[in-house]
């Protein structure tokens, strides 16, 4: 399956936006690594460059909540906690077990669509306050 940016995502604040396009790229990337067979060290490394800069983009956006005084900070701070948790967890199942089928369908359910999600319903949501907040 191969993962394209939907503008429908966008938040309307350029550098989440930017983030967010690079974010899904990596998706893309991991998950058709998983789909054609790549091997394991190589599905590891992809993981780890994900999960890097998922890690990153979170404290960027972080930042930039406690900076505005956000009042869903501690709901974001959950939700990037809870994705970090999750890439971690499969990092650890591509170490240990190596990469299945099962893998394939998780990474998809868990990882894309959260992040889907996680854009449309938060993010989005963060962008307008910050909106409001310059004028």
């Amino acid at each position: 399956m191969t993962l394209l940016w939907d503008n429908a995502l966008l938040t309307g604040n350029d550098l989440l936006d930017k983030q967010h396009k690079e974010l899904i790229k990596r998706v893309g990337h991991f998950l058709k690594a998983l789909e054609t067979g790549v091997d394991k060290e190589d599905v590891t490394k992809i993981l780890e460059f994900l999960s890097e800069y998922a890690a990153e983009h979170f404290r960027n956006e972080e930042k930039l909540m406690a900076l505005h005084k956000y009042p869903e900070y501690k709901s974001q701070k959950q939700d990037h906690a809870h994705i970090t948790k999750v890439l971690s967890a499969l990092l650890t199942y591509v170490k240990d077990i190596g990469v299945t089928a099962e893998l394939v369908a998780q990474t998809h359910q868990t990882i894309y669509d959260w992040l889907k999600q996680h854009i449309h319903e938060k993010d989005k949501k963060f962008a307008a306050f910050l909106k409001h907040k310059e004028t």
